[in-house]
């Protein structure tokens, strides 16, 4: 069983932790349990776990459902689980402070993390997903663009006032939700599948519109600084290797980093968050029973814990090496003193 880990007051994370707003907050309040989401941390299936609980009785279609259901699912308000989309830092302040939920999440050794992020969003991008193909076109003109010192440092006051004039939003903001809601029948959901499914396909993926000064920025490095013109590289003849997407990333400021490759320390809110539990990617299926343990969950539930969803397809040729290893070290110091894991623990994750 994994335990959630302490935070001395001179430990390095509380010196350099960060006020980033928590994304998604999962709520079941029949079972007086609140769960925060970390992405490539298991939130697929823990959000679907968490949908079948939140049903109270085993249900094979809807099971069979999620499990084929790509993203298995997103919006897990279809199905009746509540977040915090409405709520401000304040009010989810007040439901953090509320002794009465058991508030867990799920960390996972971040060399493996970063390995997962780089398959699936940064590999297969130019055929899945065109947020993240302009992503990994971004990594491709740093790694290729040789500015002077002086370039270098406007560039990077550039783009720190972009982030603070325009704040990274969260994607599915975007998204209205249905004012069709599926019907409530007694304590059970009955759920209109194909209506579910037809709307993750639809929405999945959406992006919000790149803001007017980001847009102005790129020309500016383009015109003035002989940035690469980013949409004249084509990925499929130049993919970005492991190594470049390791010190592009590295070379980033921590706030501004994507979701999905944010130390998380930095995402999960410990500026208030208060942790019933931390479990453990490696240790899955026996801390998700831990978890509901705690909150009695009925038997079925335990049926459908083993097996793996959203699985990333990893390359069979990236090999960390100590210098990347060492970057990455540095970069996520936050997340390995925290979470208790090894620096050297890259060693046994090389693929060959």
């Amino acid at each position: 069983m994994s335990l959630t880990p302490a935070f001395p007051t001179n430990s390095w994370f509380n010196k350099q932790r960060s006020a980033v707003a928590l994304e998604w907050v999962l709520l079941l309040p029949k079972y007086n349990l609140l769960y925060v989401e970390t992405p490539k941390a298991a939130c697929t299936k823990i959000r679907t776990l968490l949908i079948l609980l939140n049903r109270g009785n085993d249900d094979p279609e809807l099971a069979e459902f999620l499990k084929k259901t790509k993203p298995s699912p997103y919006y897990h308000w279809e199905f009746g689980i509540t977040d915090n989309y409405n709520l401000s830092k304040t009010e989810l302040f007040k439901v953090f402070q509320e002794s009465q939920y058991f508030k867990f999440t799920f960390v996972r050794n971040p060399y493996d993390k970063l390995v997962s992020a780089y398959a699936n969003k940064i590999m297969a991008s130019p055929s899945q997903n065109s947020y993240y193909q302009r992503v990994a076109k971004q990594i491709k003109a740093e790694i290729n663009w040789n500015p002077s010192i002086k370039s270098s440092l406007f560039l990077k006051e550039l783009n720190q006032k972009i982030d603070i004039i325009f704040p990274k939003t969260r994607k599915t903001k975007s998204i209205e939700r249905p004012k069709d809601s599926l019907q409530v029948k007694s304590d059970n959901l009955d759920y209109d599948y194909d209506l579910i499914a037809n709307r993750i396909k639809q929405f999945y993926g959406k992006e919000p519109p790149i803001s007017p000064l980001s847009q102005i920025a790129t020309k500016l490095k383009v015109w003035l600084l002989e940035y690469p013109d980013i949409d004249s590289i084509d990925l499929n003849q130049t993919p970005v290797s492991f190594e470049e997407f390791i010190k592009f990333i590295c070379n980033q400021n921590v706030e501004n980093l994507d979701e999905h490759w944010q130390p998380q320390t930095f995402y999960m809110g410990y500026e208030f968050a208060n942790y019933d539990f931390v479990g453990r990617v490696e240790n899955f299926d026996q801390d998700i029973q831990y978890v509901f343990n705690q909150v009695k969950a009925p038997e079925f539930l335990y049926r459908h814990i083993k097996g793996k969803m959203n699985v990333t397809q990893k390359p069979e040729t990236i090999f960390w090496t100590d210098e990347l290893a060492e970057m990455v070290y540095e970069k996520y110091q936050s997340d390995f003193e925290t979470f208790g894991y090894e620096k050297e623990s890259y060693e046994f994750l090389n693929f060959k």
